[in-house]
């Protein structure tokens, strides 16, 4: 049996914590045991509840045990510390640089394995990541990333590419095929059954791009139908998006419909899906919209590009182009036939290479495996 710590920055409503749900359910108990470290408590009770349920133990810090204060910080690693011997921990798991770096300090302390999982698009290059990340190089066992390419921003971070392992991402199909609900979006917004509905799923923040999607839609030519924008989510930019919705006369076009927890029977329902990040590793909703059949248009960063082929399983446009994304918008609107082709299309490319399933054992394996290699190393002095 392998005791394994994941220790979370935070939970919320992104990729990051969808994979922990998702590794967290997978795991064969018979051969790993999850125990859950959340740094912060950011008032998503009902979810971290779940999560807690899913794992032997957890444990919470508020946030004000890890701001850079030296008494805070070294009173978590010491807490920390007792739980990993308590536990017998062998293995740590973390996600993001920000977490490896709390989890690089513990597998030090305590002689045991850490494997760092890296979905997010920070910059490596700038300010403390600098320093920290040829480190956590040098201490982690494996990376594990799901795109190429931020496999080779870590390997120009300072990460030997000896430590990179590439898994390709996943998706629960079944979830993607989640029945419909008996009253749909368009009958709770009171909008007419043909009208169009253009999604855009993520945290409301500049860096996810739906300014230019409000501003896009703002320059829109003629379309067959009435045109809608769903904004799915919650975050610090709301306000200013509202002002801009406003200010470009949408305000009956584009609704703000906040956190759901009915997303993949939104999915069923809308006729295009818009990823306009200005940078990201992979988006979890490309794959999300791709394997519930629904045309894709997704700006070309991060690892975008390695799942959607341009014209082909969906429609890529340059990030914070305006411009290019109400050409892609007018596009998909205006050629119904030829978009659901491309969903068709991209639906059967996640079907053929994006198992949830097989990227689960994956993980499983990666964690068993480093738990061996830790039990040789450390297990003559500690037992």
């Amino acid at each position: 049996m392998v005791n394994v710590l994941f220790v979370q920055l935070r939970v919320g409503t992104g990729g990051v914590t969808a994979h922990l749900e998702h590794t967290l359910d997978y795991l064969d108990r018979d051969q790993v045991t999850p125990h859950l470290v959340c740094l912060r408590d950011d008032n998503y009770g009902d979810r971290l509840d779940s999560l807690g349920s899913s794992t032997a133990s957890l444990q919470v810090f508020r946030t004000n045990h890890i701001r850079f204060n030296p008494f805070n910080s070294a009173w978590m690693l010491w807490r920390l510390c007792q739980l990993i011997r308590l536990r017998n921990i062998r293995v740590i798991h973390t996600y993001c640089w920000k977490t490896s770096l709390v989890g690089g300090i513990l597998s030090a302390l305590n002689g045991c394995r850490l494997v760092w999982t890296e979905l997010n698009s920070d910059r490596l290059d700038q300010g403390l990541a600098r320093w920290v990340i040829p480190w956590l190089g040098r201490r982690a066992a494996i990376v594990r990333v799901n795109v190429h390419a931020r496999g080779k921003d870590l390997v120009s971070a300072g990460v030997p590419e000896r430590k990179i392992k590439y898994v390709a991402p996943g998706i629960d199909m079944e979830r993607s095929r989640t029945p419909q609900p008996t009253r749909s979006i368009r009958e709770e917004l009171g909008l007419a059954e043909d009208s169009c509905l253009v999604a855009t799923i993520g945290r409301l923040t500049w860096e996810k791009g739906q300014a230019d999607l409000i501003g896009a839609v703002a320059r829109l030519g003629p379309v067959p139908k009435d045109v809608h924008v769903l904004l799915i989510g919650e975050g610090p930019g709301r306000a200013g998006l509202e002002a801009l919705v406003y200010s470009h006369g949408l305000d009956k076009q584009v609704h703000f419909l906040g956190y759901r927890k009915d997303v993949p029977a939104l999915l069923q329902q809308v006729t295009v899906v818009v990823v306009p990040s200005y940078h990201e590793n992979l988006s979890y909703v490309v794959l999300e919209a791709m394997a519930a059949g629904v045309p894709l248009i997704a700006t070309r960063v991060g690892g975008i590009p390695e799942v959607v082929s341009d014209g082909h399983t969906g429609v890529l446009v340059p990030p914070q182009n305006v411009v290019g994304l109400a050409e892609a918008l007018e596009r998909v609107l205006r050629n119904p036939t030829w978009a659901a082709e491309l969903a068709t299309v991209g639906r059967d490319r996640i079907v053929s290479g994006f198992s949830l399933a097989h990227e689960m054992a994956a993980v499983q394996e990666l964690l068993i495996e480093h738990s061996a290699v830790a039990l040789t190393r450390i297990g003559g002095v500690e037992e």
